[in-house]
Protein backbone atom coordinates (compact mmCIF):
# COMPACT_ATOMS: atom_id res chain seq x y z
CA UNK A 1 0.00 0.00 0.00
CA UNK A 2 2.87 2.39 0.95
CA UNK A 3 4.67 1.40 -2.34
CA UNK A 4 1.21 2.38 -4.67
CA UNK A 5 0.68 5.49 -2.20
CA UNK A 6 4.29 7.01 -3.24
CA UNK A 7 3.92 5.81 -6.68
CA UNK A 8 0.32 7.53 -6.53
CA UNK A 9 2.06 10.70 -5.13
CA UNK A 10 4.84 11.25 -7.80
CA UNK A 11 2.65 10.37 -10.64
CA UNK A 12 0.65 13.75 -8.78
CA UNK A 13 4.09 15.92 -9.72
CA UNK A 14 5.22 14.33 -13.23
CA UNK A 15 1.69 14.45 -14.78
CA UNK A 16 1.78 18.37 -14.84
CA UNK A 17 5.63 18.42 -15.29
CA UNK A 18 4.57 16.42 -18.37
CA UNK A 19 1.84 18.61 -19.67
CA UNK A 20 3.96 21.62 -19.33
CA UNK A 21 6.13 19.88 -21.62
CA UNK A 22 3.37 19.25 -23.52
CA UNK A 23 2.64 22.60 -23.41
CA UNK A 24 5.94 23.96 -24.64
CA UNK A 25 5.94 21.31 -27.37
CA UNK A 26 2.62 22.27 -28.88
CA UNK A 27 3.25 25.80 -28.92
CA UNK A 28 6.46 25.42 -30.83
CA UNK A 29 4.54 22.51 -33.38
CA UNK A 30 2.26 26.10 -33.71
CA UNK A 31 5.25 28.38 -34.72
CA UNK A 32 6.36 25.42 -37.06
CA UNK A 33 3.09 24.80 -38.49
CA UNK A 34 2.85 29.32 -38.86
CA UNK A 35 6.32 29.75 -40.29
CA UNK A 36 6.27 26.31 -42.71
CA UNK A 37 2.94 27.54 -44.21
CA UNK A 38 2.52 31.55 -44.04
CA UNK A 39 6.53 33.15 -43.81
CA UNK A 40 7.52 33.40 -47.23
CA UNK A 41 11.65 32.68 -47.55
CA UNK A 42 11.51 31.19 -43.80
CA UNK A 43 14.50 29.17 -42.97
CA UNK A 44 13.99 25.36 -41.90
CA UNK A 45 12.93 24.66 -38.58
CA UNK A 46 15.45 23.15 -36.11
CA UNK A 47 13.74 19.70 -36.62
CA UNK A 48 13.70 19.70 -40.77
CA UNK A 49 16.66 18.07 -39.94
CA UNK A 50 17.06 15.66 -43.38
CA UNK A 51 14.85 13.82 -46.03
CA UNK A 52 13.30 11.93 -43.54
CA UNK A 53 13.29 13.64 -40.42
CA UNK A 54 11.38 16.95 -41.22
CA UNK A 55 8.76 18.42 -39.27
CA UNK A 56 8.28 21.96 -41.83
CA UNK A 57 7.18 18.84 -44.49
CA UNK A 58 4.62 17.26 -41.94
CA UNK A 59 2.71 20.93 -41.05
CA UNK A 60 2.44 21.47 -44.50
CA UNK A 61 0.49 18.67 -45.32
CA UNK A 62 -2.86 18.32 -45.12
CA UNK A 63 -2.75 16.16 -42.06
CA UNK A 64 -1.17 18.64 -39.91
CA UNK A 65 -4.91 19.96 -39.61
CA UNK A 66 -8.67 19.37 -38.70
CA UNK A 67 -11.37 21.33 -39.41
CA UNK A 68 -9.30 24.36 -40.34
CA UNK A 69 -7.31 24.29 -36.97
CA UNK A 70 -3.56 22.86 -36.62
CA UNK A 71 -3.44 19.77 -34.98
CA UNK A 72 -0.53 21.64 -32.33
CA UNK A 73 -3.64 23.70 -31.57
CA UNK A 74 -5.65 20.95 -30.37
CA UNK A 75 -2.86 19.23 -28.49
CA UNK A 76 -2.29 22.24 -27.02
CA UNK A 77 -5.40 22.84 -25.18
CA UNK A 78 -5.12 19.40 -24.39
CA UNK A 79 -2.01 19.81 -22.47
CA UNK A 80 -3.76 23.05 -21.05
CA UNK A 81 -6.78 21.08 -19.79
CA UNK A 82 -4.30 17.85 -18.13
CA UNK A 83 -2.51 20.46 -16.13
CA UNK A 84 -5.95 22.27 -14.89
CA UNK A 85 -6.98 18.88 -14.11
CA UNK A 86 -3.19 17.44 -12.33
CA UNK A 87 -3.30 20.68 -10.12
CA UNK A 88 -6.97 19.59 -8.49
CA UNK A 89 -6.12 17.68 -5.64
CA UNK A 90 -4.04 20.99 -4.63
CA UNK A 91 -6.60 23.45 -4.85
CA UNK A 92 -9.18 23.54 -2.19
CA UNK A 93 -12.49 25.63 -3.73
CA UNK A 94 -15.98 24.16 -2.73
CA UNK A 95 -17.28 24.80 -6.29
CA UNK A 96 -14.83 21.93 -7.44
CA UNK A 97 -16.01 18.93 -4.96
CA UNK A 98 -17.76 17.05 -7.87
CA UNK A 99 -14.37 16.51 -9.39
CA UNK A 100 -13.16 13.91 -6.93
CA UNK A 101 -11.35 11.44 -9.20
CA UNK A 102 -9.07 13.59 -11.44
CA UNK A 103 -6.71 10.74 -12.26
CA UNK A 104 -9.83 9.09 -14.04
CA UNK A 105 -10.29 12.05 -15.87
CA UNK A 106 -6.70 12.44 -17.34
CA UNK A 107 -6.74 9.03 -18.11
CA UNK A 108 -9.70 8.84 -20.37
CA UNK A 109 -8.53 12.05 -22.22
CA UNK A 110 -5.10 10.69 -22.48
CA UNK A 111 -6.39 7.27 -23.54
CA UNK A 112 -8.25 9.47 -26.46
CA UNK A 113 -4.92 11.48 -27.17
CA UNK A 114 -3.30 7.92 -27.24
CA UNK A 115 -5.39 6.79 -29.94
CA UNK A 116 -4.96 9.75 -32.31
CA UNK A 117 -1.14 9.78 -31.65
CA UNK A 118 -1.11 6.59 -33.15
CA UNK A 119 -3.01 7.10 -35.38
CA UNK A 120 -1.11 10.05 -36.53
CA UNK A 121 2.10 7.56 -36.13
CA UNK A 122 0.79 5.54 -38.85
CA UNK A 123 -0.13 8.11 -41.38
CA UNK A 124 3.14 9.54 -41.05
CA UNK A 125 5.19 6.51 -41.48
CA UNK A 126 2.91 5.11 -44.25
CA UNK A 127 1.04 7.80 -46.35
CA UNK A 128 3.97 11.09 -46.06
CA UNK A 129 6.85 8.87 -45.30
CA UNK A 130 8.22 11.67 -42.92
CA UNK A 131 8.96 11.92 -39.70
CA UNK A 132 7.96 15.02 -36.99
CA UNK A 133 10.41 15.03 -33.42
CA UNK A 134 8.27 17.32 -31.96
CA UNK A 135 5.00 15.26 -32.89
CA UNK A 136 6.42 12.21 -31.78
CA UNK A 137 7.79 13.57 -28.94
CA UNK A 138 4.01 14.15 -27.88
CA UNK A 139 2.70 11.20 -28.62
CA UNK A 140 5.21 9.83 -26.04
CA UNK A 141 3.67 12.44 -23.60
CA UNK A 142 0.81 11.65 -24.47
CA UNK A 143 1.67 7.32 -23.44
CA UNK A 144 3.38 8.98 -20.12
CA UNK A 145 0.73 10.61 -18.72
CA UNK A 146 -2.06 7.58 -19.62
CA UNK A 147 0.61 5.36 -17.40
CA UNK A 148 1.09 7.76 -14.75
CA UNK A 149 -2.70 8.78 -14.78
CA UNK A 150 -3.64 4.89 -14.62
CA UNK A 151 -2.36 4.40 -10.98
CA UNK A 152 -2.94 0.77 -9.96
CA UNK A 153 -6.82 1.72 -11.02
CA UNK A 154 -8.30 -0.73 -13.64
CA UNK A 155 -9.19 0.88 -17.40
CA UNK A 156 -12.60 0.34 -16.71
CA UNK A 157 -13.26 1.85 -13.38
CA UNK A 158 -11.31 5.05 -14.46
CA UNK A 159 -14.01 5.65 -17.46
CA UNK A 160 -16.61 4.59 -15.25
CA UNK A 161 -15.84 7.37 -12.63
CA UNK A 162 -15.21 10.01 -15.91
CA UNK A 163 -18.49 8.88 -16.77
CA UNK A 164 -20.45 8.97 -13.36
CA UNK A 165 -18.72 12.31 -12.62
CA UNK A 166 -20.13 13.67 -15.51
CA UNK A 167 -23.55 13.00 -15.18
CA UNK A 168 -23.24 13.98 -11.89
CA UNK A 169 -21.34 17.39 -12.90
CA UNK A 170 -24.34 17.90 -15.58
CA UNK A 171 -26.98 17.52 -12.84
CA UNK A 172 -25.93 20.69 -11.70
CA UNK A 173 -27.44 23.95 -13.47
CA UNK A 174 -24.18 26.01 -13.09
CA UNK A 175 -21.99 23.42 -14.72
CA UNK A 176 -24.45 22.30 -17.55
CA UNK A 177 -24.94 26.05 -18.35
CA UNK A 178 -21.56 26.53 -18.35
CA UNK A 179 -20.63 23.23 -20.53
CA UNK A 180 -23.49 23.76 -22.76
CA UNK A 181 -22.42 27.66 -23.64
CA UNK A 182 -18.53 26.39 -23.84
CA UNK A 183 -19.51 23.67 -26.65
CA UNK A 184 -21.84 26.64 -28.47
CA UNK A 185 -18.41 28.78 -28.50
CA UNK A 186 -15.99 26.07 -29.53
CA UNK A 187 -18.38 24.46 -32.03
CA UNK A 188 -19.02 27.68 -33.70
CA UNK A 189 -15.57 28.50 -33.05
CA UNK A 190 -14.70 25.29 -35.36
CA UNK A 191 -17.17 25.78 -37.92
CA UNK A 192 -15.91 29.56 -38.71
CA UNK A 193 -12.43 28.47 -38.72
CA UNK A 194 -13.03 25.60 -40.84
CA UNK A 195 -15.61 27.62 -43.40
CA UNK A 196 -13.00 30.68 -43.89
CA UNK A 197 -9.79 28.47 -44.00
CA UNK A 198 -7.42 31.36 -42.32
CA UNK A 199 -5.24 28.81 -40.90
CA UNK A 200 -4.95 27.00 -44.29
CA UNK A 201 -2.07 28.42 -46.51
CA UNK A 202 -3.76 29.88 -49.57
CA UNK A 203 -2.52 29.20 -53.05
CA UNK A 204 0.88 30.77 -53.28
CA UNK A 205 1.70 33.87 -55.97
CA UNK A 206 4.52 33.43 -57.62
CA UNK A 207 6.29 36.07 -59.14
CA UNK A 208 8.03 34.14 -62.01
CA UNK A 209 4.10 33.76 -63.22
CA UNK A 210 4.45 37.61 -64.20
CA UNK A 211 4.77 38.55 -67.92
CA UNK A 212 8.02 39.49 -69.26
CA UNK A 213 8.37 43.39 -70.01
CA UNK A 214 11.05 45.78 -70.62
CA UNK A 215 14.60 44.89 -70.21
CA UNK A 216 13.61 41.58 -68.50
CA UNK A 217 12.74 37.90 -69.65
CA UNK A 218 11.09 34.81 -68.25
CA UNK A 219 12.22 31.99 -70.42
CA UNK A 220 14.27 28.95 -70.43
CA UNK A 221 16.08 28.46 -67.53
CA UNK A 222 16.88 32.14 -67.11
CA UNK A 223 15.29 34.86 -65.62
CA UNK A 224 15.55 38.58 -64.96
CA UNK A 225 17.26 41.32 -67.02
CA UNK A 226 18.40 40.73 -71.29
CA UNK A 227 21.71 42.89 -70.64
CA UNK A 228 22.12 42.27 -67.15
CA UNK A 229 25.32 43.66 -65.23
CA UNK A 230 25.45 40.61 -62.67
CA UNK A 231 24.53 36.85 -63.57
CA UNK A 232 23.57 34.45 -60.97
CA UNK A 233 24.07 30.70 -61.85
CA UNK A 234 22.12 29.05 -60.02
CA UNK A 235 22.82 24.93 -59.45
CA UNK A 236 19.50 23.33 -57.10
CA UNK A 237 17.71 20.02 -56.12
CA UNK A 238 13.87 20.92 -56.46
CA UNK A 239 13.69 18.53 -52.56
CA UNK A 240 16.69 20.85 -51.12
CA UNK A 241 14.94 22.79 -48.32
CA UNK A 242 17.62 25.37 -48.79
CA UNK A 243 16.90 25.43 -52.57
CA UNK A 244 13.28 26.48 -51.84
CA UNK A 245 14.54 29.55 -50.04
CA UNK A 246 16.88 30.78 -52.15
CA UNK A 247 14.47 30.50 -54.96
CA UNK A 248 12.07 33.00 -53.09
CA UNK A 249 14.99 35.32 -52.79
CA UNK A 250 16.39 35.08 -56.19
CA UNK A 251 13.07 35.83 -57.23
CA UNK A 252 12.64 39.12 -55.35
CA UNK A 253 15.93 39.96 -56.16
CA UNK A 254 15.41 39.97 -59.62
CA UNK A 255 12.09 41.73 -59.41
CA UNK A 256 13.61 44.27 -57.24
CA UNK A 257 17.00 44.46 -58.75
CA UNK A 258 16.72 45.47 -62.88
CA UNK A 259 20.47 44.49 -64.07
CA UNK A 260 20.47 41.30 -62.33
CA UNK A 261 19.71 37.95 -64.22
CA UNK A 262 19.56 34.25 -63.17
CA UNK A 263 20.34 31.22 -65.02
CA UNK A 264 19.10 28.22 -63.38
CA UNK A 265 20.85 24.80 -63.36
CA UNK A 266 20.03 21.38 -62.10
CA UNK A 267 21.96 19.36 -59.69
CA UNK A 268 19.69 17.07 -58.24
CA UNK A 269 20.75 14.56 -55.20
CA UNK A 270 19.36 11.98 -56.97
CA UNK A 271 19.95 8.61 -58.93
CA UNK A 272 21.24 10.16 -62.09
CA UNK A 273 23.43 12.35 -60.33
CA UNK A 274 26.73 9.85 -60.40
CA UNK A 275 28.99 12.91 -58.53
CA UNK A 276 27.02 12.40 -55.15
CA UNK A 277 27.19 8.87 -53.28
CA UNK A 278 24.12 9.74 -50.96
CA UNK A 279 20.88 9.98 -53.00
CA UNK A 280 18.76 11.23 -50.38
CA UNK A 281 16.92 12.99 -52.55
CA UNK A 282 15.02 10.60 -54.52
CA UNK A 283 12.29 12.55 -56.51
CA UNK A 284 14.77 15.22 -57.22
CA UNK A 285 15.56 13.81 -60.71
CA UNK A 286 12.09 13.48 -61.92
CA UNK A 287 11.00 17.03 -60.63
CA UNK A 288 14.06 18.24 -62.52
CA UNK A 289 13.18 16.40 -65.62
CA UNK A 290 9.30 17.73 -65.43
CA UNK A 291 10.64 21.22 -64.96
CA UNK A 292 12.63 20.96 -68.60
CA UNK A 293 9.30 19.08 -69.79
CA UNK A 294 7.35 22.30 -68.67
CA UNK A 295 9.60 24.97 -70.40
CA UNK A 296 8.68 23.58 -73.79
CA UNK A 297 5.37 24.42 -73.07
CA UNK A 298 6.34 28.25 -71.72
CA UNK A 299 5.61 27.61 -68.27
CA UNK A 300 9.28 26.58 -67.21
CA UNK A 301 9.61 28.94 -63.96
CA UNK A 302 5.76 28.78 -62.70
CA UNK A 303 6.88 24.68 -63.00
CA UNK A 304 9.83 25.37 -60.44
CA UNK A 305 8.10 27.95 -58.35
CA UNK A 306 5.15 25.03 -57.73
CA UNK A 307 7.96 22.34 -57.60
CA UNK A 308 9.49 23.85 -54.71
CA UNK A 309 6.05 24.80 -52.93
CA UNK A 310 5.33 20.97 -52.92
CA UNK A 311 8.73 19.59 -52.43
CA UNK A 312 7.44 17.37 -49.39
CA UNK A 313 5.81 15.40 -52.22
CA UNK A 314 7.04 15.11 -55.43
CA UNK A 315 5.69 11.92 -56.30
CA UNK A 316 4.48 11.60 -60.28
CA UNK A 317 1.29 11.51 -59.95
CA UNK A 318 1.62 14.89 -57.53
CA UNK A 319 3.84 16.49 -59.91
CA UNK A 320 1.22 15.78 -62.33
CA UNK A 321 -1.20 17.13 -60.65
CA UNK A 322 0.56 20.49 -60.39
CA UNK A 323 1.06 20.60 -63.89
CA UNK A 324 -2.86 20.67 -64.49
CA UNK A 325 -3.09 23.65 -62.34
CA UNK A 326 -0.70 25.32 -65.30
CA UNK A 327 -3.11 24.35 -68.13
CA UNK A 328 -0.65 21.64 -69.51
CA UNK A 329 -0.67 19.16 -71.85
CA UNK A 330 -0.05 16.76 -69.50
CA UNK A 331 0.54 13.62 -72.67
CA UNK A 332 2.87 15.75 -74.11
CA UNK A 333 4.67 17.09 -70.60
CA UNK A 334 4.75 13.04 -69.95
CA UNK A 335 6.34 12.53 -72.90
CA UNK A 336 8.85 14.89 -72.96
CA UNK A 337 10.11 14.57 -69.35
CA UNK A 338 10.42 11.06 -70.35
CA UNK A 339 12.46 11.54 -73.21
CA UNK A 340 15.93 10.29 -73.55
CA UNK A 341 17.55 13.75 -74.57
CA UNK A 342 16.20 15.20 -71.47
CA UNK A 343 18.22 13.49 -68.90
CA UNK A 344 20.98 13.83 -71.66
CA UNK A 345 21.02 17.55 -70.90
CA UNK A 346 19.71 16.86 -67.46
CA UNK A 347 23.05 15.11 -67.00
CA UNK A 348 25.17 17.73 -68.69
CA UNK A 349 23.82 20.60 -66.47
CA UNK A 350 25.09 18.02 -63.60
CA UNK A 351 28.63 17.88 -65.20
CA UNK A 352 29.04 21.45 -66.04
Amino acid sequence: MTNTGSKSKLSNYLIPILAIIGIIASAELTYVYFNANFVSGAAPSFCAVNETLDCDAVAKTKFSTFLGVPLSVYGLFFYILVLKISLLPFINLPFLKEFSNPKSYIFSTASMALIVSAILAVISSTVIHKICILCYLTYLINLFILLLSKSGVSFMTHYTNTLKDGINVLSKPFWLIAVIAFSIIAASGLYYFNVSKIFIPKDPVYISNKPATGNTQNSGNILGAKNPKLIIQEYTDFECPYCSISNLMLHRLVSEVPEVQVVHYDFPLGSCNAKVNNTSHKHSCLAALYARAAEKQGKKWAMVDLLFENQQDLSEEKILQLAKKLNLNIEKLKKDAHDPLAMKQLKSDINK
